[in-house]
């Protein structure tokens, strides 16, 4: 699933490149900002202009057998001092869209510890918070993630009987043990897979 790489502008190539490339199955979250992340470094949505609704909202709602929802990054280095609006944004967009898509909102290092309580407020149930506990500091070394001093914050409320019900549902990926390769003199005797038997003949 790609997060965000492609927003409005170029998520066109995106579906035509990399989706239409392969044979996985790949879906996407559209990014608010209509450049997603081509910007890097310079933080997508310095510019608050670059979050446009209508054109996030056309690119989920055509593209909704792969489209989500939409993506929007909220730390300070990436929205600079505009606050809740790139959120606000996101939420008009996805619902304008009407594919009943979710926000994925991209946490680590807000502007302020008011600025994070008043991100959890205004998500939505079913949205999605990534991030929320990797304590990365703000433009000024500050920790405003959701665990504030040792504790959650009173605006992050998790259930751990809700995790615990999603875990007991989850199909959880099996390893698959490989046989180590061993070998041989011949190629013809070789008894490791075709992907690994190359190796064999060298």
């Amino acid at each position: 699933m790609s997060a965000g790489d492609a927003g409005a502008n170029n998520f066109a190539a995106y579906r035509r490149f990399i989706v239409g490339s392969t044979r996985t199955r790949l879906y996407a979250f559209v990014h608010i900002a209509n450049m997603g992340l081509a910007g890097f470094p310079v933080g997508e949505l310095f510019n608050i202009d670059y979050a446009q609704i209508e054109p996030a909202a056309r690119t989920v709602a055509e593209n909704k057998d792969i489209a989500l929802g939409i993506k929007v990054r909220m730390s300070e280095n990436v929205i600079a001092q505009h606050g809740i609006e790139p959120l606000k944004r996101s939420i008009a967009a996805v619902e304008m869209a009407g594919t009943g898509g979710k926000i994925m909102c991209h946490i680590g290092g807000v502007q302020t510890r008011e600025l994070m309580s008043q991100i959890l407020d205004t998500l939505r149930p079913r949205d999605i918070l990534t991030h929320c506990y990797s304590g990365a500091p703000n433009n000024a070394g500050k920790f405003t993630n959701i665990v504030q001093d040792g504790k959650l914050i009173p605006a992050a409320s998790i259930s751990t009987s809700a995790m615990e019900a999603a875990a007991s549902t989850t199909r959880w990926p099996k390893s698959r043990s490989r046989k180590a390769c061993r070998p041989t003199r011949s190629p013809r005797t070789c008894t490791c897979s075709r992907a690994t038997r190359r190796a064999c003949r060298s």
